[in-house]
């Protein structure tokens, strides 16, 4: 499954049971849609969570001794807390999907019907919403749409 797509409906069903945060898997894209979620008032903030890292010797031949991460060790988490109070119930899905991409020119980047709605777009100078990515002329893969 799409991890992007996965984390879109666990922060939706999370809204839908009331509950205060939630944690998903770290990835770079993903703290960086978290990011302008959070700079426009959907998710309160988010932080990561570094998983328990053990330092393992391996030491063969004395001169060729290294230190190296254990591979046991839990893998870093990004916790989201939501804002129940002051953000209203929003629905974020995936536009571009590792089945079917979806791109646009800076002119054709969709626009969202809803006054609170936006598109987030992947350009070259990184994640950006749709208004800015105009602005900016610049065009990508149409990541996700917030309504």
């Amino acid at each position: 499954m799409d991890p992007i797509a996965d984390m879109f409906s666990q922060i939706t069903n999370a809204q839908a049971a009331n509950k205060e945060s939630l944690s998903v898997p770290f990835s770079k894209i993903k703290m960086a849609i978290l990011e302008i979620l959070k700079n426009n008032h959907y998710i309160k903030s988010y932080r990561q969570i570094n998983g328990d890292k053990t330092k393992a010797k391996i030491s063969g031949n004395d001169e060729q001794s290294e230190t190296i991460d254990s591979k046991k060790g839990k893998p870093a988490l990004l916790e989201i807390i939501l804002d129940k109070q002051n953000s209203p119930y929003f629905k974020i899905q995936r536009v571009s999907k590792p089945g079917r991409r979806v791109y646009a020119q800076a002119s054709n980047i969709p626009k969202v019907k809803s006054p609170r709605g936006m598109v987030i777009v992947s350009t070259s100078k990184g994640l950006l919403i749709g208004e800015d990515a105009r602005k900016k002329s610049l065009g990508g893969e149409v990541v996700a749409e917030i309504v």
